[in-house]
């Protein structure tokens, strides 16, 4: 991670950049805000996981919601860099979060669940901040998409724990591992007592530069680049 404040907001901004170049990362925030925007007539209020250099947060979320409480487990941004209304910034473990039960409509993680060691204790306390109805939303690459079969037909597959790629903010990306369309029906399984619904939607197909799709059913989906994983609580 860079070391002073000015070499920061470089690799923020250029990180921020280049995600904006790709349609797929672009697209994939728009959905996910999409989906934010439809709770409560965009007056929920929002817990985010993970929130990084805050790109998805400010660029995407933050005109979604009336509040939002970005998270991560240390800061990852210049700290004067200037939040809007509504929105506020604090550490937090996803392990253990200091929050009440209840007290929020959206729980969102983009691209945080392959880096945790206990995905039952990720999901767990997703949930138990939720109120009644509430929705935890999490993204995640698909262990079987169509570039990681590749690398197994050429007999080079993917181990774990496996360094995803460099980011210029956060440096080496390590997923601790990644989830196939049954992994996170049995992830989901595993905790429905506390789940109404459960909706897990492929997005993408093949790799991030092609043209952004969603997928919910057929032959293709479970080849789909990415999961969209949404949990309503129950009441």
């Amino acid at each position: 991670m860079p070391t002073d404040s000015l070499t920061l907001q470089d690799a923020v901004d250029a990180r921020a950049a280049e995600l904006r170049r790709s349609r797929f990362h672009s697209g994939n925030r728009r959905i996910l805000a999409d989906r934010v925007r439809r709770m409560n007539g965009g007056n929920a209020r929002v817990l985010e996981i993970g929130c990084g250099h805050l790109d998805f947060t400010l660029d995407y979320l933050a005109g979604a919601c009336r509040e939002l409480v970005a998270t991560d487990i240390e800061r990852l941004f210049p700290e004067d860099t200037p939040l809007p209304d509504g929105v506020s910034f604090q550490e937090e473990d996803a392990l253990d979060l200091s929050f009440d039960d209840g007290v929020f409509d959206c729980v969102i993680a983009l691209e945080v669940i392959e880096h945790v060691d206990d995905p039952e204790k990720f999901v767990t306390e997703g949930l138990r901040v939720l109120r009644p109805g509430g929705q935890l939303i999490f993204t995640t690459p698909n262990r079987l998409r169509l570039t990681a079969l590749a690398r197994y037909a050429i007999g080079r597959p993917i181990r774990f724990p496996h360094t995803y790629a460099v980011d210029p903010v956060l440096g080496p990306i390590h997923h601790l591992r990644e989830y196939s369309y049954g992994d996170l029906e049995d992830l989901v399984d595993r905790h429905r007592p506390l789940i109404a619904r459960a909706d897990i939607e492929g997005i993408g197909l093949g790799v991030p530069a092609w043209q952004l799709v969603i997928l919910r059913s057929g032959p293709a989906h479970r080849l789909a680049f990415n999961w969209h994983t949404i949990l309503t609580r129950s009441g």
